[in-house]
């Protein structure tokens, strides 16, 4: 993402820090937040989280309090969230599908925060084993489009 932000002028200045953990859930997101924010006091901090929840079959209420919790605690330290949705596996079933999906429509319209909805047709891309960073470069397109001459959405 660093290197794409470098070719654009009007991004360039902006330092990206990485603080993703691979298998990270919502919780262990949210328990590492603060001082993370404290750390680096970001101006954008991009949420994408969630999947390992439902990989591990955990309640989508309380992936939903954690990501909600997450935004919160960004805006709090003055910085702009932006959540990026993801999707499951077919096998999980449709109705369940279809809840972990709006959940994070939920949170972006509860918290007022842009949603980069999860890309169409990606989803076995992403779920190949060491696809994660190929699946964060492609979506640095979309967040992209947060990006507006008077700052961040």
């Amino acid at each position: 993402m660093e290197k794409r932000l470098a070719g654009d002028a009007a991004l360039s200045r902006w330092k990206v820090v990485n603080a993703s953990i691979s298998g990270e859930t919502t919780a262990g997101g949210l328990a590492r937040l603060p001082q993370l924010l404290q750390q680096h006091r970001p101006a954008l901090v991009i949420i994408e989280l969630g999947g390992n929840d439902a990989l591990r079959g955990l309640p989508l209420k309380a992936s939903t309090d954690n990501l909600r919790q997450m935004v919160g605690a960004v805006q709090k330290a003055g910085a702009r969230a932006v959540l990026v949705g993801m999707q499951v596996p077919p096998n999980y079933g449709p109705a369940y599908a279809r809840q972990f999906e709006r959940m994070f429509r939920k949170v972006a319209d509860e918290t007022r925060s842009p949603l980069v909805p999860f890309p169409a047709g990606r989803l076995l891309a992403m779920t190949r084993p060491g696809s994660s960073p190929m699946a964060f470069t492609r979506r640095c397109g979309p967040i992209r489009a947060c990006w507006r001459p008077s700052g961040w959405c």
